[in-house]
């Protein structure tokens, strides 16, 4: 039985574990970046990890971003808070810049994505790099909504194991990119019967299309998604027959988005699912739409805040993952929402 191309690793105990075990079978280079990287019981395992296998003389590059500097458990670390809660954000803050450092001692090149600039705080606020990517000896890579932290690790996510050579010599060369901050091409890129797409304006141009033509089923899962013209046309789908659900979080971490997700329960009551187990608070963020999976780091949130942001979204037409996509839906739907 062949190996499948794209594999679907649900929860992040798995994605954990699955990362882990990767790690500890590289033998040449290990690519990293994440969104989000503190230096807690999370972090600190998987800071091991790559320390370990450093000194075993594998070739580690790990990137984060910025934003992990100034945005702590979901705290902005400058804005106001108790003296308690301060010293508690500020420890953690220590804690992950030492993890850094003792990464580095050992040989591992660290380098940190879209800095804040004081005098461009508003612009550059919004210009995040919001890609979780792995790549382990060029033969395997991973991505999705998966972040390192001990508050994320709390909430419902996935990733996805990739073992696809085109895709991941594509992935390379992005991380690559980045690494040696080279330009990075904005435009969607076809990899066999893939695309990969970097920013969320040409994803959600796409989707609009896709499930515009939809003629068979339209799964969505996202902790953010925010866009009116996509409802609507969702609501024209679902009364011409054509199987709708857009499962998001009971909680909200924003309550901003919050507010947007109680209107849309309100105003489209057969479409909207509310996920309520394992964990109130979803990450993942997946899209199938007829034999188009949809899976990376993008929200499928329209917003100007976010034109900004690097995304990694794939769309891939693989039968074995569209069928394993469904199932995950499925299951949800059946037992996971209300």
């Amino acid at each position: 039985m062949l190996e499948p191309r794209f594999n679907l690793i649900i929860g992040t105990e798995a994605t954990m574990n699955r990362l882990l075990e990767s790690v500890t079978q590289a033998k040449k280079t290990i690519r990293m970046q994440f969104f989000t990287f503190e230096g807690d019981s999370i972090g600190k395992r998987i800071a091991e990890a790559l320390v370990a296998k450093a000194k075993e003389g594998v070739k580690i590059e790990f990137m984060c971003d910025d934003f992990s500097n100034w945005k702590i458990n979901d705290k902005w670390i400058f804005s106001f808070h108790t003296p308690a809660t301060f010293f508690k954000l500020f420890k953690e803050w220590y804690a992950t810049q030492k993890t850094k450092l003792h990464m580095q001692f050992n040989g591992i090149t660290i380098k940190t994505t879209n800095p804040l600039h004081l005098f461009k705080l508003r612009s550059s606020l919004t210009a995040r790099d919001h890609r979780k990517l792995v790549i382990i000896d060029d033969t395997i890579a991973f991505t999705g909504g998966f972040n390192i932290s001990e508050h994320n690790y709390n909430w419902h996510d996935t990733f996805t194991e990739i073992q696809v050579p085109e895709v991941i010599s594509a992935l390379t060369k992005i991380f690559d990119n980045k690494f040696q901050n080279k330009k990075q091409s904005k435009e969607p890129q076809q990899v066999g019967d893939t695309r990969l797409f970097h920013t969320t304006a040409s994803l959600m141009k796409e989707l609009s299309t896709l499930i515009g033509n939809a003629k068979e089923k339209i799964f969505i899962e996202s902790p953010y998604f925010s866009d009116k013209k996509i409802m609507k046309i969702l609501k024209q789908k679902q009364q011409a027959g054509i199987a709708v659900h857009v499962i998001l979080p009971k909680t909200n971490n924003s309550k901003f988005i919050g507010r947007i997700h109680r209107r849309y329960r309100k105003k489209y009551p057969n479409i909207i699912a509310l996920r309520v187990r394992p964990t109130t608070m979803l990450h993942a963020k997946h899209m199938l739409i007829d034999n188009n999976s949809v899976f990376g780091s993008s929200n499928f949130l329209s917003s100007k805040y976010i034109d900004n942001h690097e995304e990694l979204t794939l769309i891939t037409k693989d039968q074995a993952y569209n069928k394993m996509l469904a199932n995950y839906f499925i299951s949800a739907i059946k037992t996971q929402c209300i």
